[in-house]
Parts: C-alpha cells; structure tokens; sequence
C-alpha cells in the first residue's frame, strides 16, 4: 500500500490523514484539528486504493467482452462496442488523472477520484446490456458451465477445476483487500474525530481571540480586536510591547500580518516566541522592521526556518547583513509561500550561491530586493556582478525559475537596462520588472 504524505508541519513524523479544502495542503489529524473544523478538510485517500477499484473495473469489462463473444459465437454488435468504447474511455482518463496526481503529488486529488470511479462502476451498473450479462454470468458460475462462466475466469476450459479454484480465490482475497483498506480508512477517520475531541487537553493550545484581546489590554494598555484580520506590529524596544510577548502562555491565533519591529540581538525571549508563542498561522511576517542594520541574524535563524510551516503567504527580512549560507536557508525554507523580500539588507553576493536542488518545488511568485543595491547596502553601482550571481545561482532551480513572475526593486543602484539583459543572460527574460 502506498504510504500517504507527511504531515506538512515541521517535525512532525505522523502521516497526513486530512487536507485542508481551501489550501490543499496536508496534515495529522492532531495539527489540522488545533486549527481547522471537520468541515473544512476532506479525509485523505490512497492512490492503491483507487488504482485498485480501477483494476476491478478493467477486469469486470473484459470479462463482459469475453462473455459476450463467447455466449453468441460471433463479433460484438453495435450496442456492446459502444458501451465497451465508452467505459474504456472513461477509464483511460480516470488512469491518466491519477497518473497526473501522482506525479504531482497531489494526493488530495485521490478523494474525487475515488468518487469518479464508483460513479464509474454506478453507471455500469445502470446500463440495460450490462445487467443482462451479469445475470447471465452469475448464472453460469452457479451452474458450472465451463464454456461459460468459468471459462472467461480461467481462460481456457481444459485447465481443471483446480486452477478455476484458484483464481476464484485469488479473486476473493482482493475483494478482501480493497475491503481492509476501506475499513482502514473508516477507522483513520475515527480517530481523526478522537482527536477533535481531545483537543482542548493539548498544551500547545492558541490563544481565542476574545481571550486574547483581554489579555492585550491587561499588559500593554493597547485596545487591539484580535481575528483573523488583524494586522499585529509589536515594536519590542517598547517595554510594553515585550513585556506582552514574554507574558504569553500560549500560542497567538491566525493573524493577517506580524511585524516584530526592532528585534534586540540576541534576545533569548524573542527566540522562545518564536519557537512556542508564534501564531498558529499569519499570512505575512515583517521581521526586524523600523531597524538599524544588523548582524545578529545568524542567532535567530534557527527559529526563523521553523515558523516557515505557519507563515501561509509572505515573508519579509528587513535590515540584516545576509551571509549566502543563510540566503540560501531562508529561500529554502519558504519556498512554499508566494511572496518573499529581501528589503534593507546587504546580501553576500560575491560568488555565485549554490542551492543544490533546495528550491525543487518552488511556488514563489514574486522576490522583493528593495534597497538591497543601494550605496549603504550592497552597492550594487560598484557590485554590478553581485546582482547576476544571484540569479545565475537561482537559474539553476528550475520549479523557482518556472514559478517566478515578477522581482520589486528599489534604489537598486544599476540602470534598469543592466537589470533585464542580466534576467534574461539567466533565464529569467519572462520576469516582471517593478523598479520604484
């Protein structure tokens, strides 16, 4: 049996049971359940369990066609052609979208696709010619008729009764396979809603939003309405504003965007938030806005690539001084959200990073590098080179050069000329350019 995929939260070793409807991303029942309600996933099922209902079919239908023939000794007329050609048909797309959702590894696709082939087999099952040839069949099984039922099952009547024996039992243990893994799959499902139930037990509960926006306004003063639109900016050279983050016992809600503003360097309760208090799921992340430029990145880097499970969206590095090391771990770890930004930041660009394959899969969509050319930063004026090492590095990942529509730049320090004839000089001629 086909294993189904990890639970898409980091560290988790539990296999994924449940995909979230709006997303399509995949988790463990314990992780989906501390977020989402029941009617917001579909149960995952196995691609075996659907190339085993189709396999079924196949096999029904060359029977019927062996039957069919054998019962009146001549070609199938035109009825039976047509109703062979359309469930063939049928069945040949069905085989060629579960071949596509494997290769993509879109195993929440094998739910619908296990409905199309029962609505298949319904269909079949409703068609005049083959429920004639079903009686038929079931009647010459009961009654022996070697030339008939049995025949088709063996393929020959000289064979014996021994091996009709077998292949009818061989019959019978696939049934009862494909009956296992639909029990199996009925008591993943059980436990799924076990797990729903016991989730107000789990220590690592977020906070709800009315409980809170209470304890917002007990510890800094501040009358912030958590939901999930809130656009949260914690500015943590406020003592208010830090005191509110090391005060939290649990993990903060889904948020529409967290700016933490001014991080210290070094500072042991940023990285606990990070690491135990960081929302549940936030669409943007604004790291270290409102800054000085900074060296300390290298301390929270660790933190930063495992928030990148919550963080849906965007993410942005506000002034730091990037080492490639840590340009290529950050690209690496977020390569599933849609927006990234570089902005305020000297990038080490002076050799060409190699990502080593770790951008395979890449949905980025847009980069932003504004101010990261300018004069205080990268200079790129002076370092025209460093600007193309990074994109002949990126080059060479191809789902991130498929995948990537449009690069924000401002004062990037080089005549916008310079910038699309070194895209294009590395593939990236289709690239949006916004220069502001």
């Amino acid at each position: 049996m086909e294993k189904l995929p990890s639970c898409r939260v980091k560290n988790c070793s539990q296999a994924a049971t449940v995909h979230l409807k709006k997303t399509k991303k995949c988790y463990c029942g314990e992780h989906f359940f501390k977020k989402y309600e029941l009617a917001e996933g579909e149960r995952l099922i196995s691609a075996d369990l659907v190339g085993s209902k189709i396999r079924g079919i196949e096999k029904m239908l060359k029977i019927f066609a062996i039957f069919i023939k054998d019962e009146n000794d001549q070609e199938p007329d035109e009825r039976t052609l047509k109703f062979q050609e359309e469930f063939y048909h049928k069945l040949q797309e069905l085989k060629d979208a579960m071949n596509q959702a494997l290769q993509q590894e879109s195993f929440y696709e094998f739910g619908a696709l296990m409905a199309k082939t029962r609505n298949i087999q319904a269909s079949m099952d409703c068609e005049q010619i083959f429920s004639e040839f079903a009686c038929k069949f079931l009647w010459s099984l009961m009654e022996g008729q070697c030339n008939q039922g049995l025949r088709i099952l063996t393929g020959s009547c000289g064979q014996g009764s021994e091996q009709q024996d077998k292949l009818l039992e061989e019959l019978k243990q696939k049934d009862f396979t494909i009956e296992t893994l639909e029990e199996e799959n009925k008591k993943l499902h059980l436990k799924i809603e076990e797990l729903k139930s016991n989730l107000n037990s789990q220590d690592q509960r977020s906070y709800f939003f009315q409980e809170i926006t209470a304890h917002c306004k007990n510890i800094s003063g501040e009358n912030i309405q958590f939901s999930p639109e809130t656009r949260l900016k914690l500015e943590l050279s406020n003592p208010k504003h830090m005191e509110f983050l090391t005060s939290l016992e649990h993990r903060m809600p889904e948020l529409a965007r967290l700016s933490l503003d001014d991080i210290p360097v070094d500072s042991e309760e940023v990285k606990t938030f990070l690491a135990t208090r960081f929302p549940f799921e936030v669409s943007v992340l604004d790291f270290n806005h409102s800054s000085p430029l900074s060296s300390s990145l290298s301390l929270y880097m660790e933190e930063l690539s495992a928030v990148s499970q919550r963080v849906r969206n965007t993410l942005f590095i506000k002034n730091f001084e990037v080492s490639q090391p840590q340009l290529i771990t950050l690209l690496s770890s977020y390569k599933s959200i849609s927006f990234f930004g570089f902005i305020f930041c000297r990038l080490s660009l002076s050799s060409v990073p190699d990502f080593g394959g770790r951008l395979e899969g890449s949905t980025l969509k847009r980069l932003y590098l504004s101010y990261c050319g300018g004069s205080a930063y990268g200079d790129w004026a002076t370092n025209e080179s460093h600007f193309g090492n990074l994109f002949e590095g990126l080059s060479k990942e191809q789902d991130f050069k498929n995948n990537l529509k449009e690069i924000w730049m401002s004062d990037y320090g080089m005549e916008r000329k310079t910038v699309e004839e070194t895209l294009a000089k590395h593939g990236f001629g289709h690239v949006g350019i916004n220069l502001h």
